[in-house]
């Protein structure tokens, strides 16, 4: 869930499992500028999109971890405590 408005926040923000960070996506070209800064060797472009639909954070944690799309989503459902839920 969310909006514009600060009432979304207040109540995402109340239950314990949430996670209040900004999350944001460029557009594609400024998301292009800053993976060719990244060096190489990387995965493709369109990839790499797909992966992060655009969201810098992700292209750095994906970046941090040798490219390994597994090792952030294992690192996200650690920190969430969300392992249960997820072998469902």
């Amino acid at each position: 869930m969310a909006t514009s408005e600060g009432l979304s926040r207040r109540e995402i923000g109340r239950h314990r499992w949430a996670d209040m960070r900004p999350m944001w996506n460029m557009p594609r070209e400024g998301f292009k500028q800053l993976y060719e800064q990244l060096p190489e060797p990387k995965p493709d472009l369109e990839e790499v999109w797909k992966l992060t639909g655009g969201n810098p954070r992700m292209l750095a944690e994906l970046y941090k971890v040798g490219w390994n799309q597994w090792e952030v989503i294992n690192g996200l459902v650690m920190r969430k405590n969300i392992k249960a839920f997820t072998h469902r």
